[in-house]
């Protein structure tokens, strides 16, 4: 998935929000380039599939990758996003997922087969893409689509794969202690570790899912104001705060219930995996702000500054598992994680001159409780 975004979708929200009057040619844009993307995908993992040397394996993962072509028409999604009315193709998700969902239950009771589910698995995402395409077209707000620009499709891509190798590199980072327990510690201590590692991973995206709605009015403050602008910063700082403090309530909440949750959910066999997700949890503030950080990046052009933040964390994260596994296991494994991840949200903010006033918002949003503290008694100081 990380080839086939393209990592276009900051910079799909960037380009319709500041260029309103080339709407038609950049939606048409967007869906070319990651049909292009979704190509490339598709002949890369089947050619990796083939080294199974099961017929199997390699037709159901060709059927299961057609969902790539499918997929390239969500671009539709961008444009309700650049207008923050993410809840006008919210439904259509929803709807279709809890609906294949059930189907999905019966059929597994009923003992239907691996083919079955991967033919599920591509309807789904075709009826999600269809019903967000037909919702833009018939939305009287939306312009549809235009001419391809080749202007705009270079614009677009020449910034994107500088993303997208970001996005590789993220999964890296994201993926490689995975990877490594397995080859030195085996299966059952995957499990155990991905338990813990899964439950953690919701906590990450919900950044996400904030700085993805909340981005647009960022981009049109910023073009409101000016990039060096006051009210530009605030807006920022109000972004970095309301990220950190949230990371630090949900880890709190995680640190005291997390055992108590992953022993409900897989069992009491699971129960060391309870110390995994509250080491996990502790760099929660760092990575909900990083969500803050990464679209500044787009915001401000400084697409090389991913890259290097992605591609820092991941090589620190395969050196730091490849010491510490061997040293205390999956402890290790979880420390590991923690720390690449720190340094890939906020050390790496320190490393260039352009990134830097980023990372001293973070640290502002880290003090907020003594800002606050100090504001109050500021006026109360000013009432006598």
């Amino acid at each position: 998935m990380t080839i086939m975004t393209a990592g276009l979708s900051g910079l799909a929200i960037k380009h319709l929000v500041e260029s309103p009057n080339v709407q038609r040619s950049t939606m048409t844009a967007l869906i070319v380039i990651r049909e292009v993307c979704a190509a490339f995908a598709y002949v890369v993992l089947l050619l990796v599939s083939l080294s199974s040397g099961s017929e199997e394996t390699v037709a159901v993962t060709a059927i299961a990758l057609v969902v790539l072509f499918a997929r390239a028409f969500d671009a539709s999604e961008y444009w309700y996003q650049s207008r923050m009315e993410s809840n006008k193709t919210a439904p259509i998700r929803i709807g279709v997922v809890l609906a294949f969902l059930a189907v999905r239950l019966l059929l597994a009771v009923n003992g239907a087969n691996l083919t079955v589910f991967v033919v599920l698995y591509l309807l789904e995402s075709v009826l999600v893409s269809a019903g967000l395409l037909l919702r833009y077209t018939l939305d009287k707000s939306s312009q549809g689509f235009g001419r391809l620009d080749s202007g705009i499709v270079s614009d677009l891509f020449s910034k994107s794969w500088i993303l997208l190798l970001a996005g590789v590199a993220a999964q890296i980072n994201t993926r490689s202690d995975i990877v490594i327990l397995q080859a030195l510690l085996g299966s059952e201590s995957v499990g155990m570790y991905a338990a813990a590692a899964r439950l953690s991973e919701l906590f990450y995206f919900l950044p996400v899912v904030f700085m993805t709605a909340t981005f647009p009015a960022l981009l049109s403050t910023r073009r409101r104001f000016g990039e060096r602008s006051a009210e530009y910063r605030a807006a920022l700082q109000r972004s970095y705060d309301l990220a950190c403090w949230a990371g630090v309530g949900i880890a709190s909440v995680v640190l005291l219930l997390g055992p108590f949750a992953l022993t409900v959910l897989y069992g009491e066999k699971y129960a060391a995996a309870g110390e995994i997700l509250q080491i996990h949890v502790l760099v929660l503030p760092l990575v909900f702000m990083a969500a803050v950080f990464s679209k500044w990046i787009v915001a401000e052009n400084l697409l090389v500054a991913s890259l290097v933040r992605h591609a820092l964390g991941g090589v620190l994260n395969v050196g730091l598992n490849f010491w510490l596994i061997p040293q205390i296991g999956l402890i290790g494994a979880a420390y590991a994680t923690v720390i690449s991840y720190a340094v890939a949200s906020y050390v790496s903010c320190f490393i260039g001159s352009r990134t830097r006033v980023a990372g001293v918002q973070m640290s502002i949003a880290l003090a907020a409780p003594v800002r606050f503290a100090a504001k109050i008694l500021k006026e109360r100081g000013n009432r006598r």
